[in-house]
């Protein structure tokens, strides 16, 4: 879909630029860097996570309405 690719520009974004906090943080605490990664890892998850969801929600409902029309005609 066009209008998510927004959404995955914004996310890889977002992933850039904390790189060189996560850096930072790994010299300095590596116990806080390996939580921050961790925590990188998960949002990135979830966000897929629900475009998958979204994907087959939307593949699910494009085959009802199918056979819908298929039976309507």
């Amino acid at each position: 879909m066009p209008h998510h690719s927004l959404v995955l520009q914004n996310l890889k974004l977002l992933n850039k630029a904390f790189l060189p906090v996560l850096d930072y943080n790994i010299c300095y605490k590596p116990e806080l860097g390996l939580c921050l990664q961790r925590m990188i890892e998960s949002y990135n998850l979830v966000i897929l996570d629900q475009f998958q969801g979204y994907y087959r929600n939307d593949s699910a409902k494009m085959l009802e309405y199918k056979e819908r029309m298929l039976a309507v005609q």
